[in-house]
């Protein structure tokens, strides 16, 4: 009769076993469920050793069937072992997955903080929040990962593991592409800051340096024609120049 018991509790609780919940509630759920199982568990290990007992007594009297009698014992009382072991992982179990859950919660909320403070981060700071984005995930990932070599048909556990490391991509590769736009735009101002040093450096150098040479037309016709026509390449200069600060405040991100 203990055989059966024992077969029908152990095939029970393999069936039971991938099931931990997918939150803190339903894990507690499960593990106040669970621990009903327990004073059975002990009156059945209790029973089984009187077994023992009894058969051991039987056997000193030099019965028949003493030995085969013992070793059936002790093989119920290996069963009722191996039960007893069963239960004690599914509560460590049990109590991990609520332990999960209940920082998988924490860290998504964090998560989702972080994702509103992306806009206008500052270059610097996207770096340090890429990291704190990794920092967040690491510990409650690696926990959701050692249930799952543990019970791997632990559905919710999967569930929310997958929905962290969803999260963690999608902040990554935001903060990533942020990091690129804010790349490209200092890139972009640099660029202009250095091409508007090079206009300001010739229309302050090249233009003074002309005006300062150029003030005499000359009291003849041949000098002053090249008078003219100097002041005509300078302002063809100027409206290249020109169109080439209309060029540049276009790039203005």
């Amino acid at each position: 009769l203990l055989e059966e018991i024992y077969a029908d509790r152990l095939e029970s609780l393999s069936r039971n076993c991938p099931e931990l919940g997918d939150s803190v509630s339903s894990a507690e759920l499960l593990l106040h469920e669970h621990q009903k199982l327990l004073p059975e568990a002990k009156e059945l290990q209790e029973q089984g050793l009187k077994i023992l007992r009894a058969t051991e007594q039987l056997a000193a009297t030099g019965h028949f069937a003493g030995e085969e009698a013992i070793a059936q014992a002790y093989q119920l009382l290996h069963t009722s072992t191996e039960y007893q072991d069963s239960l004690e992982r599914r509560e460590h179990n049990l109590h991990d997955a609520m332990a999960f859950f209940g920082n998988a919660q924490t860290t998504l909320a964090q998560l989702e903080q972080l994702e509103k403070e992306l806009s206008g981060t500052r270059e610097t700071q996207l770096s340090r929040l890429q990291e704190s984005v990794t920092d967040m995930c690491g510990p409650v990932l690696q926990q959701g990962y050692t249930i799952l070599e543990e019970v791997p048909g632990a559905k919710g556990v999967k569930t929310v593991v997958d929905e962290l490391e969803n999260f963690k991509l999608k902040l990554n590769l935001r903060c990533s592409t942020l990091l690129e736009e804010n790349l490209k735009v200092t890139q972009a101002l640099n660029n202009f800051l250095e091409k508007q040093n090079q206009l300001y450096s010739w229309l302050v150098n090249t233009m003074e340096a002309f005006i300062q040479g150029h003030q005499d037309m000359g009291s003849v016709l041949a000098v002053a024609k090249d008078f003219l026509q100097q002041h005509h390449r300078m302002l063809s200069e100027l409206q290249v120049k020109g169109t080439e600060i209309n060029a540049l405040l276009g790039t203005v991100p």
